[in-house]
């Protein structure tokens, strides 16, 4: 069978009979149109694009390497769209491991290379995120002690690899002694599979980041190392879940080369830089103070810690975010006195929504603790295409830009940006959990972002395993032993449940319609942009509502006809299985000798109707995309709270406690400033005495994965 890893799939020139008859379709048609040069040896289907390789002798290498590679992007209908030759250095080419998958499963020498496969998983050498080069593979190789010797891999006398001491420790063997030197996680987990107590840290002292150290602090990469703040097991992935998301590590889904178990046995200590993406919420906070009362021990570690903080309106005057979500974000930083790093795109949301055809991006910026800007990266040339439209809501960044324009491809750039100050090894940390949707449930827990002979990023989702309950505990208890509590951003006392921006494209209509009583001025931001850019398409399409009426009908008919069939089905099918047990046995075999035929007919239409419903779906798409398009699918903001607010009757206006509004409300719009004094809570607190509870806005359903 060929190689697959996710969506990918990896085959040699003499397997392609493995595939089904359209792949194979496929791979030829792409070849004849992109007009791919001959003599390929491997070939990579993906759903969006394709790649042929050509790599040394892949029978007598036993890790073949790609020298040259031809890559053809393909659209949703398998056209071509444009294509990409890349030619790899001979020293140091992308190597394959596992080769025996991609060819036939007749190749008379496959059971050898198996063999080879089994030797390396047995030693712990696969399964790791740096061995897709050549020269990170050949020093993995000296570094545990093994050559290679034709399709066999030997032990040099006298080495000793990271697994043995493991495997030894589980027969209950002694470990042989390490010598004197830094501990590191392996060695940790040794000691603990022997019953020894851990050991200190004992490498000699390099320069400040080793001074003072009380002992390595190990990250929770496993769901059972998780531990809450009142000393409670957080990991409560079920089997079920576990066994739907596979290996409890991340698989990158855009680079194949790392690989899907990402294990790194790394600590805390080994990081030059943590960085806390910060966004003000209850996730991104629960994560600063997880990361914190593991640092509690350590304030050599503690100084490592930063908080990144993306403002989505480029350091100018609120317009999509909330004016307090700065402000707050100041505070928390102050309160735990740690550094915050602001950063941002000039122009920020309004700025990008209102680019036209010929201008460039705003570049990226740093905002320095003294409120200078400085700014990042290279600077953006003007583009063909301008923006004019709302993000959409969708998974994809492509279409919903504002998370990936605004923030992670700031943060990204900052990342380069601190490793030219000699932070060449960066964790950073996010807030994704596995209870806030379907979609973070396929999400892991740690994943190498950047390998590169310059610097490592890897990311955390440090609190994956907490379900809401717990994130509100590390709140509750961010100051063990004080009859006070963390203060939550606002918004979440005024009953929203995600801390995003006040126009975020993810809103329902409630949360339309509370954002009109708090904050009049956001709400007519929005409103006005939406109308505004909306006229401005139509005047310049005058045709296209007509296409999106009529393509509308189409699709609408073709879902009809398709509801209609699979109805058909479902009551032929009840009238054979629902016949009384008592009426002739004739009428029961008549009765499901119709349903089968029908079943039959209706399956041979079935393909062809969802291929024009597909097909429809994409072209009213892509009309819609034509005139811009408003926020809902349902109409313009007005218009969906409007209906909103029709349905739910006379309790429309009391959506929010007038009490809570007049206490929140100001500091939530920048009336009132927000200070450090504001970010306790409880009898001990200076400002806000109350007895610390969940917000009114907890444990509701969440409107997307801002």
């Amino acid at each position: 069978m060929p190689k697959r890893v996710g969506d990918k799939l990896w085959v040699h020139r003499t397997a392609l009979g493995d595939l089904n008859r359209f792949e194979r379709k496929r791979v030829t048609d792409t070849q004849a149109m992109a007009q791919v040069p001959k003599g390929w040896s491997v070939v990579r289907l993906s759903p969006g694009s394709m790649m042929f390789g050509w790599t040394t002798d892949f029978d007598a290498d036993p890790h073949p390497s790609l020298l040259r590679s031809f890559t053809v992007t393909l659209n949703s209908r398998g056209k071509v769209t444009g294509s990409r030759e890349v030619r790899y250095n001979a020293d140091n080419p992308p190597i394959y491991h596992r080769k025996e998958q991609m060819l036939l499963t007749s190749h008379p020498d496959r059971e050898k290379f198996s063999r080879l496969t089994r030797a390396e998983e047995k030693a712990g050498l696969l399964g790791r995120p740096d061995i897709g080069r050549k020269a990170r593979w050949n020093d993995l190789l000296t570094k545990e002690g093994f050559t290679m010797r034709g399709h066999r891999l030997d032990k040099r006398q006298g080495s000793r690899g990271l697994l043995s001491g493991l495997l030894d420790a589980a027969e209950g063997k002694a470990t042989k002694k390490r010598p004197a030197g830094r501990q590191s996680a392996l060695s940790s987990l040794l000691d603990a599979a022997e019953g020894k107590p851990a050991r200190q840290a004992d490498r000699p002292q390099r320069g400040r980041r080793r001074r003072g150290r009380q002992g390595r602090v190990a990250i929770p990469w496993l769901s059972e190392d998780v531990v809450g703040p009142k000393g409670e097991r957080i990991g409560r992935m079920d089997a079920a879940k576990a066994d739907r998301v596979g290996s409890r590590h991340s698989r990158p889904r855009n680079n194949p080369d790392l690989a899907p178990d990402f294990e790194p046995f790394l600590d805390f200590d080994d990081y030059d830089l943590i960085a806390v993406q910060y966004s003000g919420g209850k996730d991104s906070t629960a994560c600063l103070l997880m990361v914190l009362r593991l640092l509690a021990d350590r304030p050599d570690l503690r100084e490592r810690v930063e908080i990144w903080h993306q403002d989505v309106d480029g350091n100018s005057d609120p317009f999509m975010d909330w004016p307090v979500t700065l402000p707050y974000t100041e505070a928390v930083a102050e309160l735990f006195g740690l550094p915050l790093v602001v950063n941002y795109r000039e122009g920020g949301f309004k700025g990008e929504i209102l680019r036209r055809p010929g201008q460039a991006r705003g570049r990226k910026m740093l905002l320095d603790r003294q409120g200078k800007a400085t700014a990042i990266g290279k600077k953006p040339l003007p583009g063909q295409l301008g923006r004019r439209r709302f993000p959409a809501k969708s998974p994809s960044l492509i279409t919903r830009w504002c998370t990936g324009d605004l923030k992670i491809d700031v943060a990204k750039t900052m990342y380069g940006h601190q490793a030219t100050k000699g932070r060449s090894k960066i964790l950073t940390v996010t807030g994704e959990r596995v209870q806030e949707s379907a979609a973070r449930a396929g999400y892991y827990r740690g994943q190498p972002l950047s390998e590169t002979r310059n610097r490592s990023i890897h990311q955390l989702r440090i609190v994956y395993d907490h379900d809401e309950a717990a994130v509100w505990d590390e709140y509750r208890y961010a100051f063990p032993g004080e009859p006070y509590g963390l203060q939550p951003h606002p918004v979440y006392e005024l009953g929203w449940n995600r801390c995003s921006c006040a126009g975020c494209v993810f809103s329902g209509p409630k949360d339309w319609a509370m954002l009109r009583q708090v904050a009049p001025t956001f709400y007519a931001n929005v409103a006005d942009l939406e109308r505004d850019l909306g006229a401005e398409a139509l005047a310049a399409h005058p045709q296209a509502p007509a296409r999106i009426e009529r393509l509308q009908r189409q699709h609408d008919s073709v879902r009809a006809q398709i509801a209609r069939i699979n109805d058909d089905n479902k009551a032929a099918r009840l009238r054979w299985t629902t016949t009384d047990g008592r009426a002739r046995s004739a009428l029961k075999r008549r009765r499901k000798r119709e349903y089968e035929t029908l079943r039959d007919e209706n399956k041979a239409k079935l393909p062809a109707l969802r291929r024009k419903r597909d097909d429809l779906k994409e072209r009213l798409g892509k009309a819609k995309g034509v005139i811009g398009r408003n926020i809902d699918a349902e109409g313009s903001i007005p218009q969906v709270v409007q209906r909103w607010m029709q349905k739910r009757g006379d309790d429309a206006e009391d959506l929010i406690d007038p009490k809570l509004k007049a206490l929140w409300g100001p500091y939530l719009v920048g009336e009132k400033p927000w200070t450090t004094k504001n970010m306790l809570r409880g009898s001990g607190a200076p400002v806000f005495r109350q007895p610390w509870a969940v917000p009114a806005g907890a444990f509701g359903e969440s409107g997307g994965p801002c």
